[in-house]
């Protein structure tokens, strides 16, 4: 089944105050069941402070289901943060211990930056094509 066929469009967004200038969304983070027991949270914008309450607060309700492969879509990321960091980390400890298989797919320079500095990025499985992380899940 192609990503996106069973898409449960839950769809964050975290903005800017409407006094800012240049008033836009700083995260957006989606929700895809692309074939069963597969969950796909796809982040778009910056993962910092203000941000990650909405990334992670839909990464815990999704592991509430508990689905068999959790996939991390971080491929529009352009900011990752402490928090957000901490937030992978988190992730990447909890899901094994609930029976969940965590994919970490498409991860931008800005995820892949952190990563690399810290040497965590051996830690996570990644998939450098999204349709193959949910293919091999399959």
């Amino acid at each position: 089944m192609a990503v996106g066929l069973l898409e449960q469009v839950c769809s964050f967004a975290v903005r800017k105050r409407i006094d800012e200038p240049g008033d836009k969304e700083l995260l957006r983070v989606r929700v895809l069941w692309p074939a069963t027991g597969v969950v796909v949270v796809e982040a778009v914008g910056e993962v910092d402070l203000l941000t990650v309450p909405t990334l992670s607060a839909t990464v815990r309700r999704q592991l509430e289901v508990r689905p068999r492969i959790l996939v991390l879509d971080l491929h529009e990321v352009r900011f990752l943060g402490a928090a957000g960091l901490a937030v992978l980390l988190n992730v990447r400890d909890l899901a094994p211990r609930i029976g969940v298989t965590l994919r970490v797919a498409r991860p931008s320079w800005a995820v892949r930056r952190p990563l690399d500095l810290l040497s965590l990025r051996d830690t996570f499985d990644v998939r450098e094509d999204l349709a193959v992380a949910v293919r091999d899940a399959v």
